[in-house]
This record gives structure tokens, sequence and C-alpha cells, in this order.
């Protein structure tokens, strides 16, 4: 399913352009499960990017499925992601302030999905997912466990061909890490799932295969070719699932302009009433200046002089 050949990419650095990616073939089948290990600066990010169409390669292609993703850019780049990837990020990237129901529904919605069918999807993933209790509850208050859940759920609602996973198991507890891994590999039966991972236990208990990035390039290779062609159909655009954050930011910013209203409202009542006294004075004073002069004690001290 995946065929990469000679990838290169570099970085522009403070000497000069680092060639993180040096050029190398890649081919991983339809499905099963492999882990991508290296240290950190290796390059295992950025070869998710690439696959993912957030970056491009300086050289080299990346097929998908029949897509050249290498070629891919604006609003077609966007199609590709929301239709054949499914994303894990290791600190979950749910949407805070809103239920696990909603950020599952989240990439369905921007695909087009109606409301209903979207929902609908959502309860039965969550339910695969030991999550039906939790639908309405308010993500930030789910466990690391249970978000991380959350956000597989939401990587398959679009019936995605390929699971991307940047260090999904990093910020969970040892039990929670394996049961994500087993979920993992209980859906690469039937997906293909790409993890990038720093746990080489996990990654050898659970992956068919493990990759090595060293010095910009992958180490034991791939096997399996995948000529299975597909293409990119539009779907009709749904902004439905943009309104709960708008109205939720249109509250934010009326909070905002009335709170700057009342300190502005303040400063300013604040700068006339001193103002107001400052001018009330002027008169006061010159007033007494006028009654010293006329006073006998005044009057004495003019004879004197």
């Amino acid at each position: 399913m995946i065929e990469i050949k000679g990838l290169k990419k570099s970085f522009k650095g403070p000497s000069g352009p680092k060639m993180v990616l040096k050029g190398f073939d890649l081919y991983l089948p339809d499905k099963g499960l492999f882990a991508i290990m290296g240290a950190s600066g290796s390059g295992k990010s950025t070869l998710l990017n690439l696959i993912a169409a957030f970056m491009r390669p300086d050289e080299g292609s990346i097929k998908i499925a029949g897509t050249l993703v290498h070629s891919l850019k604006g609003d077609r780049a966007s199609l590709y992601r929301n239709q054949r990837i499914g994303f894990l990020f290791q600190r979950y990237n749910l949407i805070e302030g809103f239920d696990a129901l909603y950020n599952v529904t989240v990439p369905a919605l921007a695909g087009g999905m109606s409301n209903k069918k979207a929902e609908e999807k959502a309860k039965s993933l969550l339910r695969q997912a030991g999550l039906e209790g939790k639908a309405n509850q308010e993500v930030s208050t789910l466990s690391g466990g249970e978000k991380q859940r959350v956000a597989l759920a939401r990587a398959l609602i679009n019936d995605p061909d390929l699971i991307l996973a940047d260090e999904p198991t990093g910020a969970l507890d040892s039990a929670s890490a394996e049961s994500l891994m087993a979920m993992l590999k209980e859906l690469s039966e039937r997906k293909l799932v790409v993890l990038v991972s720093h746990d080489e236990a996990l990654s050898h208990k659970y992956a068919e295969k493990t990759f090595i990035l060293e010095e910009g390039m992958i180490k034991d290779g791939g096997s399996g070719r995948d000529n299975r062609s597909a293409k990119l159909k539009p779907r009709r655009e749904n902004k439905a699932f943009l309104k709960p954050i708008e109205r939720r930011n249109r509250r934010e910013d009326i909070k905002l302009h009335l709170l700057s209203f009342f300190v502005g409202f303040a400063g300013f009542f604040s700068l006339m009433l001193g103002l107001g006294l400052y001018q009330g004075a002027l008169p006061s004073l010159e007033r007494g200046r006028y009654a010293y002069m006329e006073s006998p004690m005044a009057s004495m001290s003019e004879k004197q002089s």
C-alpha cells in the first residue's frame, strides 16, 4: 500500500541545509502493524508528515493506494488526509470543552457526513472502544487511556486505509499502553498501521516488523507491494462541526468585549473625575487668595511693608 522511492528531505539550519532523510526505498502492504524507531531527530515524525502530505519531499516519490502523495497540495492534500488517513498523537489533540462524542464526529462532519450519521457511527466506535458510557462526558475529565481511545475512535470514523500513530503510548501508563497496542494490533488485521515509537519492548511485541531510522537511512527495508488503485472523491462540504466552536468563541469574545468596556469606562470615569477635581480646585484657590488679601492680617502685613 505504501511505496516510497528515493525519499530525501532537508531543513534549513544555522549552518546551512541539514539532510534529515537521505534517500531510501520502503514498501509496506495494505495491512499489518509496522513500527519505526530511532533516536530523537532521526526523522521519524518527518517521515510521517511526508506520508500525510503535511510536507513535500525534496526528492523521491510516495505512492499510497494509487495516490501520488508527494504531488498533493492544498485542498487535494486535505481531502486525502480526511479520507485516507487516521491520526493518533502522543497528546491526543482532542478539542477541550466538548464531549467525547463531538470529538469523534469532527473528521466525519468536516468530510461532508450528515450530523445524524456521524453521531451514529461515533457512538458505535466509542462502544467498540469500551467508552459507551463516556460519550457525553467532557474530554478534559477523562483519563489518559480514555482520551487516547477517543482519539482512536476519531481516527477510524472515516474508515481510513492507513493509521499513522506518532508516539501514541508516550503519555500513557503501562496498562493503558498495552491496551491501546492490543487495539492497534487487532485493527492491523484489516488496515495498515504505521507506528512511531521509542518503546522498543512494545514495538517488538506487537509490530510485525520494526524499522530503524539512523543517519537519514532506514534499515531492514520493507516487503510486499500493493498495486491497488484508489481515487479521491470530493464529498459535500459540511461546516456544521464548526458551529459549536464558533459559538464558544463568540461567548469568549463577548466576555472580553464587556471586560474591555468596563475597564475602559472605569478608566475614563477616573480621568474625568480627576480633571473635574482639578478644574474645581483652581477657582477655589483663586477665591482663597483674594479672601486672604482682604483679611485684616494681610492688610497689616502690607502696611508694615
